[in-house]
């Protein structure tokens, strides 16, 4: 629910900064509806059962006072999210970055990059703070996914098939360790 409400809000402000128009359009407001339609039975049960769903997660990220900052843990949490989101999109995306691209070309991307960059940034804080787990970033970079496209796009095709096949059996070599690893686990996760 709360990486929900930061999409929601990093849609909100790109509306406010980049298409102020859409606030004019029927087709906005409509869109929030049936946002709004499709949370509520999350919001409907959480109500019904004294909210333990937010009391849940808002355990695991609530920053207390005397929890002091642990460089270790942001550590953590970059290396787990090079793992599990791959090295080679979180390479697509830093490219992408890196490369100097015309307003034009960029300004569609806008919205994506409002969308992660705020969930990614509160991830790293909570992380600094508490123990964070790697796959929480998984909704930022699937917001970055049309950013890392782009990144690739802008190579050889020679380079593009090596990355192609080394992600591919990156991935492979992944999902067996995981495999072998949940099986051959004594305890539980």
């Amino acid at each position: 629910m709360k990486k929900i409400c930061v999409a929601i809000l990093g849609l909100f402000f790109y509306a406010a900064i980049y298409r102020r128009t859409w606030f004019t359009n029927k087709s906005f407001y409509m869109s929030a509806f049936v946002t709004a339609v499709v949370v509520s039975p999350i919001l409907i049960w959480n109500i019904q059962n004294d909210f333990i769903t937010f009391r849940f997660h808002g355990e695991r990220v609530v920053v207390k006072k005397d929890s002091g900052i642990h460089l270790m843990g942001l550590v953590r949490e970059i290396i787990g999210q090079l793992i599990i989101n791959s090295p080679f999109l979180i390479g697509a995306i830093v490219f992408f970055f890196s490369k100097k691209y015309s307003s034009k070309a960029k300004q569609p991307l806008v919205i994506f990059k409002l969308i992660a960059i705020p969930l990614l940034v509160i991830i790293f804080l909570i992380s600094l703070f508490r123990t964070s787990l790697p796959h929480w970033s998984g909704p930022a970079y699937i917001a970055l996914l049309p950013v890392a496209a782009i990144g690739l796009d802008n190579i050889s095709l020679a380079k593009f098939k090596l990355i192609q096949i080394s992600a591919t059996i990156y991935t492979i070599v992944f999902m067996l360790l995981v495999v072998v690893g949940i099986q051959l686990y004594p305890g539980s996760f």
